[in-house]
C-alpha cells in the first residue's frame, strides 16, 4: 500500500515538472506561472502546491535533475577511456555533446531564461545547484591531472576553469547561432581549442 502511495507521489511529481518544462520553454520563468503549469499539467494550481512552494522550487528541481544527467553523461565518458588525454578529450566532448542537443537544458544550467537569478532560487538551493556543477567540472579536472600528472593543484583548477570557460563560451555561440556567422561549427572551435591546450600542456591529440 505505502509503496503505491509512493509511486503515486513520483509521478504526480513527474507530471508537473513534465509540464513545468513545457511552460519555462515557451515563457521562461517570468513568464511561467503556476497557473500556468497546473493548466498545462491538468491540475489545479492547488494540487501542486504539496510537491513544491512555486516555480523556483520547480525550476531548481528541473536544472537539478539536469546536472545529474549530465555529471553521468560526462562521468561515464571519462572512465571508458584508460589514457588521461583519451578522457580528457572524451569527458569534455561529452559536456560540449550533451549540451549542444539539449538547448533547453542549457538555458537551465546557465540561467538563461528571463527573470532568473541566483537570488530567485534562494542561497541553499544555488548552493546545492552550484556544487552539482562543481562536480562534473572535477570529472575535467581529474581527466586533466591523469593526463598531466606533474601539474600542480592550482594548476589543473586553472586549466578546469579555463575548459569550462570555452565549452560555455562555444555552446553559446552555437546556441545563439553565431558559428555559421563566423565560417564555422561548435565542432570544430571544440576541436582546435583541446588540440591547443593538449599541445601546451605537452601532449598532442587528434579529435
Amino acid at each position: 500500500m505505502q509503496q503505491s502511495h509512493n509511486q503515486e507521489i513520483i509521478e504526480r511529481r513527474r507530471k508537473i515538472l513534465e509540464a513545468a518544462g513545457r511552460v519555462f520553454k515557451r515563457s521562461g520563468i517570468e513568464g511561467a506561472s503556476i497557473r500556468k503549469i497546473a493548466r498545462e499539467a491538468g491540475v489545479t494550481t492547488g494540487a501542486i502546491y504539496p510537491y513544491f512552494d512555486g516555480k523556483e522550487e520547480i525550476y531548481a528541481e528541473l536544472l537539478n535533475e539536469s546536472l545529474e544527467r549530465l555529471y553521468n553523461h560526462v562521468a561515464d565518458s571519462a572512465a571508458r577511456v584508460a589514457d588521461g588525454v583519451g578522457a580528457l578529450q572524451s569527458s569534455s566532448a561529452a559536456f560540449y555533446d550533451y549540451y549542444e542537443k539539449r538547448i533547453f537544458e542549457f538555458e537551465l544550467g546557465f540561467h538563461l531564461f528571463a527573470g532568473v537569478k541566483s537570488s530567485s532560487l534562494g542561497k541553499d538551493r544555488d548552493k546545492i545547484l552550484n556544487s552539482k556543477l562543481v562536480r562534473i567540472l572535477d570529472v575535467l579536472a581529474v581527466c586533466i591531472k591523469r593526463a598531466v600528472p606533474n601539474l600542480t593543484d592550482i594548476e589543473v583548477l586553472s586549466e578546469r576553469n579555463s575548459l569550462f570557460a570555452t565549452l560555455s563560451g562555444i555552446l553559446t555561440l552555437v546556441h545563439t547561432r553565431r558559428t555559421k556567422a563566423i565560417g564555422t561549427t561548435g565542432q570544430e572551435l571544440l576541436e582546435r581549442h583541446m588540440n591547443s591546450m593538449i599541445t601546451r600542456l605537452g601532449h598532442q591529440i587528434t579529435l
